[in-house]
This record gives structure tokens, sequence and C-alpha cells, in this order.
């Protein structure tokens, strides 16, 4: 960042390479505690995504602080009942089951920003359990001379089309609705003008191309006309009035005995 003099020890060096990049400013203010810098090419939100899968756990250390808060679930611990003192000095209630500790309840050993003490590292080590989680956590991302929220890298790209399309939409009928056009209502302020145009010539003597292939296709289909319509329903009406009489009449004879004996004659 810094140009290069003729006094400093590697001025032949950086003044092959140096060029003045001002942008690069912004990263000194981030550039704070203990943190680490990724390079990389490819999309960034594939990146962040990617980082995820680095985690690695760790035990307790003597005095350390503790990040999150430790329970030690109840059941039986593997230890011999020569090593209690570990869990009298936590006030942890235990039992001796087949030669070997149970704990009864569970025991919370260390709390969220507690100092870890000797005793608690030993029992978690003692119980081979490594409570803490560390991975890679992106605070900043520097992308051409901008830094923003990494949270920005989780808005996926379907969700930002979806946005950019409801806004057009709103854009277009407001235009629509004011009268004043914009490209994004060029298309529907066309398609109107075209109707009115074909409307025109439905009433007078104009016509164009277009408007004359329309007038054709309407001529062609012919519509129903009302009293052909109303007789029609009758027709259909009538039909399915017979159509239950048969079935009623069919009923009927059926119901009956009949001659359920084959004699043919009634007796």
């Amino acid at each position: 960042m810094e140009q290069p003099k003729e006094t400093d020890e590697d001025y032949e060096f950086r003044k092959r390479s140096y060029k003045p990049m001002p942008e690069l400013e912004k990263l000194v203010t981030v550039c704070e505690g203990y943190l680490g810098l990724i390079f990389c090419r490819d999309n960034l939100s594939e990146v962040k995504d990617k980082l995820k899968n680095y985690k690695c756990s760790k035990g307790a250390k003597i005095g350390a602080i503790s990040p999150c808060e430790v329970i030690v679930p109840p059941g039986p611990t593997g230890l011999d009942p020569k090593q209690t003192a570990f869990f009298q000095a936590l006030n942890i209630q235990t039992k001796i089951v087949k030669t070997q500790i149970e704990i009864i309840n569970p025991a919370k050993i260390l709390a969220t920003g507690q100092k870890i003490s000797a005793s608690e590292c030993a029992l978690l080590d003692k119980l081979n359990i490594r409570p803490f989680v560390f991975e890679v956590n992106v605070t900043e991302v520097y992308d051409n001379g901008v830094i923003y929220s990494p949270t920005v890298l989780d808005i996926k790209t379907e969700e930002i089309f979806e946005k950019v399309r409801k806004g057009a939409t709103f854009l277009t009928a407001a235009s629509l609705q004011s009268g004043y056009p914009t490209p994004l209502a060029a298309k529907q302020l066309v398609l109107s003008g075209f109707k009115n145009l074909v409307a025109c010539t439905m009433t007078t003597a104009f016509n164009f191309a277009q408007a004359k292939a329309i007038k054709d296709a309407s001529t062609q289909v012919k519509p129903e006309k009302p009293k052909e319509k109303a007789k029609a329903k009758e027709e259909v009406v009538e039909k399915v009035e017979e159509e239950k009489k048969e079935e009623k009449k069919e009923e009927e004879t059926v119901g009956g005995f009949g001659d359920i004996f084959g004699g043919g004659e009634e007796v």
C-alpha cells in the first residue's frame, strides 16, 4: 500500500511491482484480532458453504474461557470407584454399579463464559469429552474494493430474480395506470393500441392486414342463436324425462314377484 521510496532497503525490488491500490485501505479497519484471509476466485456463496464443513473438536484447557455450556449426561462413565474424588469436587451425584462409577443426574460442568479450572478439565479428559467445536466464522467479505456482511451471500440467485420480477410487475402496473410510458410497459401499451385499432376496423371502413385476418377468422365462426340454444336445451330435457320414465317402468316390473315359478299364469 505504501509507495516505495529511494531510501528504502527494498526500493529496487518494490518499484518494479508497485502500483497504487487505495481500495486496500478498507481492509486495515477489519484486520484486527485472531483472523485469517481466504483468497478465492470461485463463487463466494459456494466458498462460504464449503467452509461450514471444516470443523474440529477440542478439549478443555485450564484457564481458558468456555464458549458454550457443557452438560455431562447421566449413565456409566467407565471409571473405577477409586476416582470418585473428581465427581465429588464438582458436586456431581454418582453411584457404584458393577464396579464402575455411574452419574445419576445430568451434571452441568461449565457455563458460557466460565473460566475452566483444573478439576473440570481433568474430569472432561477422563470422560473423553471434547466439548468445544471450532469452525471458520466469516466476519467480512471483500470484493472489488467493497466490504459487506457475509449474510448477503446467503441470498440465492432465485430470490434476487423473484424480487426483480415482482418490482418489474409493480412498475409496469404503475406505468399503465398513470399513462407514463416505460420500457417495461411498452409491450402492453403496443398491444392495447393494437386492440383499439382492430376495434375501429369492426365499425368503420378503415382496415389493415392484421385486422383483416382477425375479422375473417371471426366471421367463419358463426355464433349459435339463442332460439336454437333454447330448442336444443328443451330437446335434452325431454330426452332425460323419457329415460327416467323408462327406468321407473323397469323398476316396477322387477320389483314384483312376477312369474317366479315359471308357470306363465298367475294363480
